[in-house]
């Protein structure tokens, strides 16, 4: 697949939630690189749950394996206890996923689910139903930066 390489976020600072969009062809450098640029937003908080949105992305998973000690060294800011929500639609992004969850450093605090669907992903965030049409908008939105 070729996509343009895209990484888009929007922080939601009163739902303690950072809502990500991802298009395009990553490798470990590179998310390593955004997530950090994420980081360096002054509403960013590292307790805030993630719902990222994978749909339209291929990462490539043996450097994710690799370098996942690497990472963790890298990026102690990231190991506060939170939860993350992938969104996926294709199998590689489900495989992908899952081996990254296998694969995840022993001291990471992070707990990440795979879903298919938005609401599924919002209702274990426990994000209030009241607000999923918000994030639904602002995901097509994040789509279209």
């Amino acid at each position: 697949m070729d996509f343009e390489k895209r990484f888009t976020y929007k922080i939601l600072p009163e739902l303690a939630l950072i809502v990500e969009y991802w298009n395009g062809d990553y490798s470990f450098e590179e998310i390593l690189e955004l997530k950090n640029i994420e980081a360096s937003d002054p509403e960013w908080r590292d307790s805030f749950n993630v719902l990222a949105d994978d749909r339209q992305t291929n990462f490539r998973i043996e450097a994710l394996i690799k370098d996942n000690g690497k990472y963790f060294s890298v990026s102690q800011k990231f190991v506060k206890k939170r939860k993350t929500a992938l969104l996926t639609s294709l199998p590689k992004q489900v495989a992908t996923s899952v081996l990254m969850q296998m694969h995840q450093h022993p001291e990471a605090l992070v707990t990440v689910e795979i879903f298919s669907t938005v609401n599924a992903s919002l209702q274990w965030l426990q994000i209030n139903r009241n607000e999923w049409n918000r994030i639904d908008t602002l995901l097509d939105q994040l789509k279209k930066e």
